[in-house]
């Protein structure tokens, strides 16, 4: 059976991936990258708390609230780009997350003219009036 053979070779070719890469990874050289990259738990607490302090900041500087309802609840407040365009802008290499606050921190006057703060439930009705996501909506239309 042609397709018994295909199936086998590839499992054989799999298996010598794996074994290569124990390898790697358990010489001098695996053990010197892991080192060299690895980030330890106080280092992560640290890291995670910047983050976070960072994303208070940004929503402090945008009001706090959301811009149509009032809703204040951090967890589900999202940071909406007010003239659309939020995933051409991902796909033109703009950074979401704490990338985007680091950047709306840095110019907050440009910020506060591009961007506001929306409630999950606000911003999907946002997309919805706006057709931002066709296929989604088609009914919109």
């Amino acid at each position: 059976d042609p397709n018994l053979r295909t199936r086998v070779r590839a499992l054989m070719a799999t298996e010598k991936r794996r074994k290569s890469l124990y390898q790697y990874n358990h010489s001098s050289k695996g053990r010197a990258v892991r080192q060299k990259y690895h980030v330890s738990e106080k280092g992560r607490a640290a890291l995670h708390a910047r983050k976070v302090q960072c994303k208070t900041e940004v929503f402090a500087a945008l009001g706090g609230r959301c811009v149509r309802c009032g809703f204040s609840d951090c967890r589900a407040l999202q940071i909406d780009h007010i003239h659309g365009g939020g995933t051409a802008a991902l796909k033109g290499g703009e950074r979401g997350g704490y990338e985007q606050h680091r950047l709306i921190l840095r110019n907050l006057s440009r910020a506060k003219e591009r961007y506001q703060l929306l409630c999950a439930n606000c911003n999907w009705i946002k997309r919805a009036e706006n057709g931002e996501w066709p296929c989604l909506y088609p009914d919109m239309q």
